[in-house]
């Protein structure tokens, strides 16, 4: 498994927060019929993971729509240059987040990437593979940015072969355990 499932030691502290953004809070977790305590921790959690680091990454929230259409509008023969560009990034958030460069690190910024825009983000484990799968809205193009930046990763860290199965909303990846 690439995250750790381990239970985490927690302790109590005390905040104070003003009264409209703890209201705002509560209704937001009434919503979600989650409790404000899982909704605290969801948002300390992504201020950790992402926010932080967004800016020094130089990162810019864009809206799935713009997004959807460049990559819809992306050139068979661009496709590699964006490769680049998305390990690159994938590079640089590794080393600014999680202080290495491997392939745990980039999975799981990935990972982390999906996660923060909405995108799906499954890894599971047999007894010989390890399965990603992706689940997006973002079209054809998008789940061959996903195979070929997976393609890059697995062989750079493993020197291996992926196995790979996508339409224009999902992407299937398999691999050796690792």
């Amino acid at each position: 498994m690439i995250v750790e499932s381990k239970v985490k030691k927690s302790r109590t502290v005390s905040f104070r927060i003003p009264e409209d953004m703890i209201s705002e809070i509560e209704k937001e977790a009434k919503t979600n019929l989650t409790s404000t305590n899982i909704l605290v921790n969801q948002i300390l959690h992504y201020y950790v993971t992402w926010e932080r680091h967004r800016q020094k990454m130089k990162m810019y929230p864009v809206s799935e729509e713009i997004l959807r259409d460049i990559m819809n509008n992306t050139k068979d023969s661009q496709m590699n240059n964006v490769v680049d560009l998305v390990f690159n990034s994938i590079r640089e958030s590794a080393l600014i987040t999680k202080k290495k460069f491997d392939l745990n690190s980039s999975i799981q910024v990935m990972k982390e990437y999906c996660n923060t825009f909405g995108i799906s983000f499954d890894d599971s484990e047999t007894s010989e593979k390890h399965i990603f799968t992706i689940r997006h809205n973002m079209g054809k193009n998008f789940s061959l940015l996903f195979e070929k930046l997976f393609e890059r990763i697995i062989w750079d860290f493993k020197k291996e072969k992926i196995e790979c199965e996508s339409t224009k909303s999902c992407i299937v990846i398999k691999t050796k355990n690792f």
